[in-house]
């Protein structure tokens, strides 16, 4: 796919995490056993990098600075580059081992705007929002070979579906 990146330039964007069964309290009593969890008295906000922000029920707490021996052993089956992947950490460390949420559907969902992650659990349930992944990261992890955890990044400018390729130069 061609692309005119001045007219069309790279956007990334975060996939966030929707848990509807899961208590937000709970799940930031239980996160702070593995990292820093700090209450956000103005409720959720869009993620800086380097953070997670868990949210439920109009409550919500910044999650920094992961233990490094939990999230080592948390992706120890996985490259080592995956622990500055905010998805690695939400999925391997969290989701799994601290809150043992089922990658099941009905379990979890996916959102790829912070307000629909939001609203879909004001009432119950809790949302995971993470910051998105910068270009030189993608590039960094694409030239050392290491794929991308599932879920971690929405790209655009998406080829239309329905899109023909042709392979040129062979006769």
């Amino acid at each position: 796919m061609l692309v005119d990146t001045a007219t069309y330039p790279l956007r990334i964007s975060a996939i966030h995490r929707v848990m509807p069964a899961l208590e937000p309290g709970k799940a930031a009593v239980a996160a702070s056993e593995v990292a820093r969890v700090v209450p956000l008295p103005g409720g959720p906000r869009p993620p800086e990098p380097g953070e997670l922000i868990l949210a439920g029920g109009g409550r919500a707490w910044a999650i920094t600075d992961p233990d490094p021996r939990a999230l080592q052993e948390a992706l120890a089956d996985h490259p080592g580059q995956w622990a500055r992947v905010p998805a690695a950490v939400s999925d391997h460390l969290l989701l799994r081992r601290v809150w043992s949420v089922p990658d099941l559907p009905g379990a979890l969902s996916y959102a790829h705007d912070i307000r629909q992650a939001t609203a879909a659990v004001s009432a119950s349930g809790s949302a995971l929002l993470l910051p998105a992944i910068s270009e030189e990261t993608v590039w960094d992890l694409a030239g050392a070979g290491v794929l991308l955890p599932r879920k971690s990044t929405s790209f655009w400018p998406k080829p239309a579906a329905g899109l023909a390729m042709r392979v040129l130069g062979l006769s």
